[in-house]
């Protein structure tokens, strides 16, 4: 991990000394890390519609043996089955993708784990300017249901400056991201296929992401917002009384 640690310095230290003076500090507006020390459920709903079953991501803060700290996350499909798993480095200047898992559901329910190859690293800049360049994620991975298929994930991330923004009736200043996806797919049998999407985020201090627009194509949009945070009882709770 050492040399990719290096690769963002080396990429955040060229962007930051092109303008050094129009450079923002954003890292509280990233996740609440000392506060999910505990664990938070963040619920996520679909603009305009809550009928729709909403996204649900758990985030914890974990320490290493050797002090470097890490938050990690779980996300879960419409039947409570984890389907996404990261751990993020915490780093001086940034956030470092250290681990990520997929999980596909085979013909039997069986959840089956993939461990992608992680090629960059880059999730997001505690300092950059508004005109800078995409920091880059990069992952490989071969679909456990289908050998013959293999995909690679490529994500940028730019900061695009501070925007307000209607949090649950209270307006608020929030760091706007640009975030492209390109997903790259071949089949031995098949052929090649290859996906493009761009969404818009919105980060806000002390809490972290409260909206996002999802475009997949002109016909595929899709916005979720931050409608409210767990802890863990409190979600088993509202769980329950359901």
């Amino acid at each position: 991990m050492s040399t990719i640690k290096f690769l963002l310095c080396g990429i955040l230290f060229i962007s930051l000394m092109q303008c050094t003076n129009n450079k923002q500090n954003l890292k509280a507006y990233y996740y609440p890390i000392e506060e999910l020390r505990e664990g938070r459920m963040y619920e996520y709903k679909i603009v305009g519609n809550d009928s729709i079953v909403p996204e649900y991501w758990f985030y914890t803060t974990v320490n290493s043996e050797d002090g470097a700290i890490f938050l990690t996350g779980q996300g879960y499909d419409y039947a409570f089955n984890v389907n996404q798993f990261f751990k993020e480095e915490i780093v001086s200047n940034g956030v470092l993708l250290d681990d990520y898992r997929l999980f596909f559901q085979d013909n039997t329910g069986q959840s089956v784990p993939v461990f992608p190859k992680i090629e960059e690293a880059n999730v997001f800049p505690f300092e950059a300017k508004e005109v800078s360049g995409f920091l880059r994620t990069r992952m490989l991975w071969q679909n456990p249901l289908d050998t013959l298929l293999s995909t690679v994930f490529t994500r940028g991330r730019q900061f695009q400056g501070f925007e307000e923004y209607d949090y649950l009736g209270k307006s608020i200043t929030c760091a706007k991201f640009l975030t492209t996806e390109y997903y790259e797919s071949d089949h031995k049998e098949e052929g090649f296929s290859e996906h493009r999407g761009n969404t818009i985020e919105y980060f806000a201090k002390g809490i972290g992401l409260v909206y996002y627009k999802k475009t997949i194509d002109e016909d595929n949009v899709l916005e979720y917002y931050l409608s409210k945070r767990y802890t863990m009882e409190e979600f088993e709770k509202e769980l329950l009384a359901e």
